[in-house]
């Protein structure tokens, strides 16, 4: 009897051994994308990183996933741990007080490791920095993101195809995502005898890579709408923060000002990248997709053909009012108020010619806070002159058709230019009647207005050099502006600086 007791208690030591083994392997149930998502935006502002490189490592490297579809926590062949994919030896664990065991099973704390490491690539000094190394800007972010994974040739543009960080980036480059990047350019690298990469140049200044993040925006903050490409242009206020299960309450137009009254709120949907925020805009309220959203004031405006840069604060253009319209001072919360004139009058009277600066939304920036509403029937905007600089026909373009309109140009006319392609500069007329085109093909050349000097002030080659002092008096035709420089012809540049130039638009 005894032995049949002691043989019992064998097996049932046995099955109790095997319980509490398969107990240290049980599934895990996987958080919603929901919860991820808010997990890894959260991280992300706690380590001052944009949530949208964090949200891309963590698509890239696992589908955002921290188990198998059998609950184990995911393990690479190479080591990887968990969503963030976090390789690091026993002996790198333990001297960074890493557990082991939550990178295995606590998503939240393989995030957080995840944004730790990505931090430290951040501050390495022997890679490459863009521009002037802001970490609010998606951009920026590209060589630490490179480092993540390793700077080894498998990760080198130059080498392969679709190093590691180039498919993160192209997580961010998609429509869902709203982030507008531009693609990489030539990387310079080398190699030592013992095939470590080296980064033979560590600056690179890209004008277009300056994307500032908006899913770590905070209540208070003014952005605005941009160019949606997945609603047609305009962008949809929501009564709620999800695609799933709301309502378009209003579509926005592009380059509206937008105040953040709260968020960010995350989709219910896998397939959202972007984040919500309760938004105030055009005086309503709502809730809008951070894919609807830019961080930076518009930097140029498009009227409509053309496109042209905004970021000089001179004027780009005129106003000619055809019928009274109310002048309109911005209240800084996405609402106009209707304020007076100079001459006491709340309106701009019929004939009025008004510089332009810029647009944002469906209103026209007149200078400083003050604004017009785009009414296209009551207003045209003349943005250039054409000067003819030989014989040239007028055309009428109408239901795509051309035909001539009985008048030539002789050279050295200035024409008004409401409007321009690669095909046509359109001097006049309206699409009912027909619109007034000269044809683009090198006959005439346009122009912004002109740069009086106030005093001596010298005139630049394109590369840099003095070229020539321009004499107080002397005036110049300018082209086209961009940043600090007014373009006079040939690649020459006077300063854009109003205490030695005085620029006026045609």
């Amino acid at each position: 009897m005894r032995k049949l007791s002691l043989s019992l208690l064998m097996i049932v030591t046995l099955v109790l051994s095997s319980i509490n083994l398969s107990s240290v392997e049980a599934a895990y149930d996987e958080l919603s994308y929901q919860k991820k998502k808010e997990l890894i935006v959260e991280v992300a502002k706690q380590y001052n990183i944009p949530p949208e490189i964090l949200k891309a490592i963590a698509y890239s490297e696992t589908g955002m996933k921290q188990f198998d579809s059998n609950g184990n926590p995911i393990v690479s062949d190479d080591g990887g741990i968990g969503m963030m994919q976090i390789t690091l030896s026993d002996q790198e664990l333990a001297d960074k007080q890493i557990s082991k065991e939550r990178l295995l099973t606590d998503t939240e704390y393989n995030i957080k490791i995840g944004a730790q490491i990505l931090n430290e690539k951040w501050g390495y000094n022997f890679i490459p920095k863009i521009n002037d190394h802001d970490r609010s800007k998606i951009e920026h972010w590209y060589f630490a993101v490179w480092a993540y994974n390793g700077l080894s040739k498998r990760n080198d543009p130059n080498e392969h195809a679709e190093p590691y960080q180039e498919k993160v980036f192209d997580y961010l480059r998609r429509d869902n995502t709203g982030v507008k990047i531009t693609a990489t350019p030539k990387i310079e690298t080398s190699y030592k005898s013992d095939g470590t990469l080296q980064f033979t140049k560590l600056q690179y200044n890209i004008d277009s890579w300056n994307t500032p993040s908006v899913q770590a925006m905070e209540a208070g903050d003014v952005v605005y709408t941009s160019k949606s490409s997945l609603a047609n242009g305009v962008s949809n206020l929501r009564d709620y923060h999800d695609t799933v299960g709301s309502s378009i309450t209003d579509k926005i137009e592009p380059l509206s000002k937008v105040k953040i009254l709260a968020g960010p709120y995350e989709s219910t949907s896998s397939a959202n990248f972007f984040s919500f925020f309760k938004v105030s805009v055009n005086g309503k309220e709502g809730y809008m997709a951070t894919s609807n959203l830019q961080g930076m004031e518009p930097a140029t405006l498009t009227v409509p053909h053309a496109t042209f840069p905004t970021n000089h604060r001179q004027p780009v253009g005129r106003v000619i009012i055809r019928d009274d319209v109310p002048l309109l001072r911005d209240n800084k919360d996405g609402t106009f108020t209707i304020t007076e004139t100079n001459e006491g009058n709340p309106t701009l009277v019929k004939g009025e010619m008004i510089k332009l600066f810029g647009a944002m939304g469906d209103y026209y920036n007149v200078g400083g806070d003050y604004y017009i509403k785009r009414y296209d029937p009551n207003m045209v905007v003349m943005i250039a002159r054409a000067n003819t600089r030989e014989n040239i026909k007028l055309f009428v373009l109408k239901d795509g058709k051309l035909t001539e309109q009985g008048t030539t140009y002789g050279p050295g006319h200035n024409l008004r230019v409401y409007d321009y392609d690669s095909q046509y500069v359109y001097v006049g007329g309206s699409e009912e009647t027909g619109l007034q085109v000269l044809k683009n093909d090198g006959s005439v050349l346009l122009y912004k207005g002109f740069a009086t000097a106030k005093k001596p002030v010298n005139m630049y080659a394109p590369d840099g050099s003095i070229h020539k002092v321009i004499q107080p008096g002397e005036r110049a035709r300018v082209y086209s502006i961009d940043g600090d420089r007014l373009y006079v012809g040939g690649g020459y540049y006077l300063p854009n600086d109003k205490g030695l130039v005085n620029y006026s638009p045609h």
